[in-house]
């Protein structure tokens, strides 16, 4: 248990490998120069540093909204993983399941917080985008001697700490035990999310809690898994609703797979629900599309279970589905209050979410969304004095 871990000498700390070499690369702090156009641009800087020399493993214990993201951060990022290079990154602590980047790339291993009672840590994000679980209420790390200890009369030079950038340094020294044993990057990550424990909280998270022993005897064979992290979008105004999902068979070829979607609401139905497969080749991706029916009235976030079997493996893995709607010239809807009167902009063709306005229940406020090639533009659309008002628009890179 990584909890119960002692030093050797009975001071201080102690990680859960050796044989390791740290690079530390600072990126943040009074003396770090940013001239960037972007603040998280110079993550990128530190990404390339490490691919520069040569590391195994990337940490970040960094997150950010999508309004931040930046398109060198993408880059550096799929240059890592294309150098075979193991990216861990922290799911963020503002206990919620939105988006969070960069845990929301595809392929990299976004770690969330359990307790010592292994459920999932209060603080901590959740969703489709948080692969595993790790240690991270109350962990006993190194702290400044200039700084007062909140948990030590003396200042020791250790102190307690919360938070996912806690957790994911546990799941690094996971990855780095397989390393030494001689697996190579992609089974070392297999065989961490295969040798997961079950988490003892029913929530959104892709595999259960870190369990270093049973990921080094795990075997993996073939290993189906998602692709793209992030909620799938099905437009709710049209009459055929689709949700598209995508996996990768990251390990040898798999047979005879069966894969069912079922909805966590009774009032939406999984048409056709079952996909059969006969042959899903290494490394291949395949995008499966299901589709659903429910009421015109729904709630914009829904929760799915995509069960999978095959000759290899069992298992379920939980989906998040976003039900959005498109305003146009004969936009029409019963729930929104836009019928009332007519909707202008520069912007031609809109997503829509609603969500309540925390200070007037009687109305709602929108995040109005417009999506191109190249970048996403969105706004406020709030209700004041009246009527509807669009808040000046914001422009975000966009990398498909």
């Amino acid at each position: 248990d990584v909890y119960k871990r002692q030093a050797k000498n009975g001071s201080g700390i102690q990680g859960i490998v050796e044989n390791v070499k740290i690079i530390p690369i600072k990126v943040s702090g009074s003396d770090v120069e940013v001239s960037l156009d972007n603040s998280t641009d110079i993550f990128a800087r530190g990404i390339d540093y490490a691919i520069a020399a040569k590391a195994d493993i990337i940490n970040l214990s960094v997150g950010w909204g999508f309004n931040q993201n930046s398109l060198l951060v993408t880059e550096a990022l799929k240059k890592a993983i294309q150098n075979n290079i193991l990216v861990v990154v922290a799911a963020g602590n503002a206990s919620h399941s939105s988006l969070s980047y960069p845990c929301a790339f595809n392929e990299v291993i976004c770690v969330g917080a359990f307790n010592p009672d292994g459920r999932l840590s209060h603080f901590s994000n959740k969703g489709s985008s948080v692969d595993i679980l790790a240690p991270g209420f109350k962990i006993l790390s190194t702290w400044p001697l200039s700084l007062r200890s909140v948990n030590f009369t003396q200042r020791t030079g250790y102190e307690y700490k919360d938070g996912t950038s806690f957790a994911a340094p546990f799941v690094v020294g996971a990855l780095a035990k397989l390393l030494n044993q001689g697996f190579s990057p992609e089974v070392s990550k297999i065989k961490l999310y295969q040798g997961a424990r079950e988490n003892k909280t029913k929530g959104l998270i892709l595999n259960g809690n870190l369990d270093v022993e049973r990921a080094i005897e795990s075997t993996p064979l073939s290993f189906i898994y998602p692709y793209k992290k992030t909620p799938a979008i099905v437009n709710w105004d049209k009459k055929e609703k689709r949700i598209r999902l995508s996996y990768k068979n990251y390990n040898m070829d798999a047979k005879d797979i069966t894969l069912k979607l079922r909805s966590s609401n009774a009032e939406i139905v999984v048409r056709k629900p079952v996909y059969k497969i006969d042959l899903w080749k290494k490394n291949e991706v395949k995008e499966l599309d299901f589709h659903v029916s429910g009421p015109d009235v729904i709630d914009s976030e829904m929760s799915f279970t995509l069960e999978i079997d095959s000759l290899d493996e069992s298992k379920f893995y939980p989906v998040q589905v976003i039900a959005s709607s498109i305003i146009h010239d004969k936009f029409n809807r019963q729930d929104a209050e836009l019928t009332k009167g007519k909707f202008r902009s520069k912007i031609s063709q809109h997503t829509i979410k609603a969500f309540k306005n925390i200070s007037r229940f009687e109305n709602r406020d929108y995040l109005v969304i417009n999506e191109s090639k190249e970048k996403v533009s969105w706004a406020l659309l709030k209700y004041t004095k009246g009527a509807y008002h669009l808040s000046k628009l914001q422009n975000t890179n966009l990398d498909k």
